[in-house]
């Protein structure tokens, strides 16, 4: 909040106008954001919206994942075995998506695996994608 005091004394109208014109632009200068560096900034908040951001690998919500899908798998591909998480990344979105990046082995093969889980905004969980690729020709 800026506070502005004009004394005037025995001045003309078009002096005193003047004067407080000035004083009130030179007190709006002070305190006038910076229109381009807000722009940047709401460029940039823009540019994230609905992506993917990188996580811990510690990450609670990764690590139970993680177990879901090795429950799954033994269930599902008992000849896959899981061995390590590589790369979390999660997705705001009517919840949250959470993308797992793990390597694992096949009948002696090594396999990258990228598994996402959705998490709706009641708890429930649900594995929406399950990709294998090889990592050994």
């Amino acid at each position: 909040m800026v506070a502005l005091i004009v004394v005037l004394v025995s001045c003309s109208s078009k002096q005193q106008e003047a004067k407080v014109s000035s004083s009130v632009a030179s007190s709006a200068e002070g305190i006038k954001p910076d229109l381009a560096e807000q722009e940047k900034r709401s460029q940039e908040n823009v540019a994230l919206l609905g992506g993917w951001t990188m996580q811990n690998l510690d990450w609670d919500r990764a690590q139970e994942d993680f177990t879901r899908l090795q429950e799954l798998l033994l269930v599902q591909n008992p000849d896959f075995v899981l061995r390590s998480m590589t790369k979390v990344e999660s997705q705001v979105v009517a919840g949250i998506n959470i993308r797992l990046t793990c390597t694992g082995n096949q009948n002696g093969k090594t396999k990258k695996v990228l598994a996402t889980f959705y998490h709706d905004l009641e708890g429930a969980v649900k594995l929406t994608e399950l990709k294998f690729y090889d990592l050994e020709s």
